[in-house]
């Protein structure tokens, strides 16, 4: 699977109806209202906002709209699209100016499915890692030794507590986690373990 580095847009005029293609990175599925109705709010004039998306290692968690245009018509291909290309954490959504010409249930399939390639192939994307929670607490003095090391490995620092000593939380890729603790353990002498339990 691979995941989105970053957005992508397109457009196609078919039968003087305007398709606008929005592939963004995702990952709160119960946020996607929000999501689109941003995009509804951008296009007053629009007729129809369908979108798709993929969430998940394994694009397991998955959704989509139609938004008023007849059912399996539009949402669906969409979504072939991003599981064709085996894309995840991924939404598109596509906005129809209608242009007077009704395209039929195939035209329109063909018109969705079209727009979601269109962006989809243009997105820049990297392979999908796992990553691991980790949790570690270190003296001051190396802390930003570990920010280092953190960075070294792949890892991202998503929580960081300063009391009397500093605990530091974040995602570490799954093949770097063994050696990222060997790296902790020596330059802390031994003193700092990295705990890699759930959160």
């Amino acid at each position: 699977m691979r995941t989105p580095l970053g957005s992508a847009r397109g457009e196609l005029v078919i039968k003087r109806s305007r398709f606008l293609s929005f592939a963004d990175p995702f990952g709160d599925p119960a946020g996607v209202k929000r999501y689109v109705e941003s995009l509804r709010r951008a296009h007053p004039g629009c007729s129809h906002v369908v979108y798709a998306f993929v969430v998940g290692e394994e694009a397991e968690r998955f959704g989509l709209s139609d938004y008023r245009e007849p059912h399996g018509t539009a949402g669906r291909p969409v979504l072939a699209v991003l599981r064709g290309a085996r894309i995840t954490n991924v939404i598109v959504r596509v906005v129809r100016y209608f242009g007077g010409t009704k395209l039929g249930a195939g035209g329109l399939a063909r018109a969705y499915s079209e727009s979601a390639k269109l962006v989809v192939d243009s997105i820049a994307t990297e392979e999908l890692v796992t990553r691991v929670f980790f949790r570690l607490v270190v003296g001051y003095h190396r802390y930003d030794g570990i920010l280092a090391a953190a960075a070294g490995h792949g890892g991202i620092v998503t929580k960081t507590l300063f009391e009397s000593s500093i605990t530091v939380e974040g995602l570490i890729p799954q093949e770097s986690a063994v050696a990222f603790a060997r790296a902790v353990s020596e330059l802390t002498r031994g003193e700092t373990s990295v705990d890699y339990t759930e959160k």
